[in-house]
This record gives structure tokens, C-alpha cells and sequence, in this order.
């Protein structure tokens, strides 16, 4: 199975999540119990290929042989600058963006 965000860069996150500062600053325990929640189910995910493979099989009509070898992301917590730089500039040249993006302004 051809996996454009494995062709791309391994590394390649396929997920982010922000807030407003207003909550950052507001809720600071909400937001803490959520990364603290997140981070926790990327490191079991990490740890668990197969049980991801068996998730997936719950909310698609992948067939277990094509689940058991697929590629599966890499399940960090941290952004990968590096794969953010390729996928900018795969944007840039598609034409999917006109010009490459500012990812110090973009990623923590």
C-alpha cells in the first residue's frame, strides 16, 4: 500500500492539535490533563502497533492482510521540523501553496 505521508518522510506527523491562547492561559489544567492524555495514548499506540492495526479495522474496510503490513506513523508527541520542511516544500511545488510556510511561526 502506497502511503504518501511515508513517501514523504517517515517522520511525517499526520496530527496536531492547538487552542486559543485565552484557554492556554484560562484553562491551564484542562489543557495539561489534555497533552498529559494525548501523550499518554501516542506512547501506548507507539508500543502497540498491532492493537493500532486492529483500531483501524473498527472504522475502515482495510482487510486484515493489508492491516497487518501496512505502514503505521510514528506516534510522537514532539513535531518533526525536518518532515514539516519536505512536506512545505512538496506543498510549494504541486502547487498546493503558493509560497513555502513559516514553520517557526507555525510549530511550538
Amino acid at each position: 500500500v502506497s502511503w504518501n505521508y511515508v513517501e514523504t518522510s517517515p517522520e511525517l506527523d499526520i496530527a496536531g492539535y492547538f487552542t486559543k491562547s485565552d484557554t492556554v492561559k484560562n484553562k491551564a489544567a484542562l489543557v495539561k490533563k489534555f497533552q498529559n492524555a494525548m501523550n499518554k495514548s501516542l506512547e501506548y499506540a507507539q508500543a502497540h502497533p498491532d492493537e493500532v492495526r486492529d483500531i483501524v479495522g473498527t472504522y475502515t474496510e482495510i482487510d486484515a492482510k493489508t492491516r497487518a503490513t501496512m505502514a503505521l506513523p510514528k506516534f510522537t508527541s514532539e513535531f518533526s521540523l525536518s518532515a514539516a520542511k519536505l512536506l512545505g516544500e512538496a506543498a510549494t511545488k504541486y502547487g498546493t501553496l503558493k509560497k513555502q510556510p513559516d514553520l517557526e511561526q507555525l510549530l511550538p
